[in-house]
């Protein structure tokens, strides 16, 4: 709504997978123009998830990491930077979990909260990435090669 653009966005299907995305679903992305000249979505393309689509305010998660299972059968979002700020991953209810929709291995954008334990804990809504596999490998070695320069 905010782009100004006076026509609508264009999805490739290499940039989201069609199924992944309905009608009035938020989704985060950058526009290009294509050789049209037409406004067309970049990847990564991002779904928020775990919150209803009418709250005003949308805020795009700061972390981003993929959704594990750790052998006590709890949930973290395994993040390099949650790690070095907090000493820990960021953990996830199962309840957060099931109200995202999530599964192990989704990669999310997620914002974190601090229990009263001082322990990292990520909570809905977070954004989940549409598009492909490669994408992800892309955002987490450009993140992790940026978390190695600052230390």
């Amino acid at each position: 709504p905010a782009s100004n653009l006076s026509r609508d966005v264009y999805v490739h299907q290499s940039v989201a997978e069609p199924s992944a995305l309905a009608v009035n679903d938020v989704v985060c992305f950058k526009i290009h123009t294509n050789k049209h000249g037409l406004p067309q979505a970049s990847a990564p393309l991002w779904k928020r998830i775990g919150t209803d689509s009418t709250d005003s305010v949308v805020r795009f998660g700061e972390f981003y990491g993929l959704v594990v299972r750790t052998d006590d059968g709890s949930i973290s979002i395994d993040c390099a930077e949650v790690i070095q700020l907090h000493g820990k991953d960021a953990s996830m209810s199962e309840e957060s979990m099931n109200a995202c929709g999530l599964v192990e291995g989704n990669f999310i954008s997620f914002e974190v909260s601090l229990d009263d334990n001082g322990d990292p804990q990520a909570l809905p809504p977070c954004w989940i990435c549409c598009s492909s596999e490669r994408w992800v490998k892309d955002l987490v070695g450009a993140k992790e090669e940026s978390l190695a320069n600052s230390v």
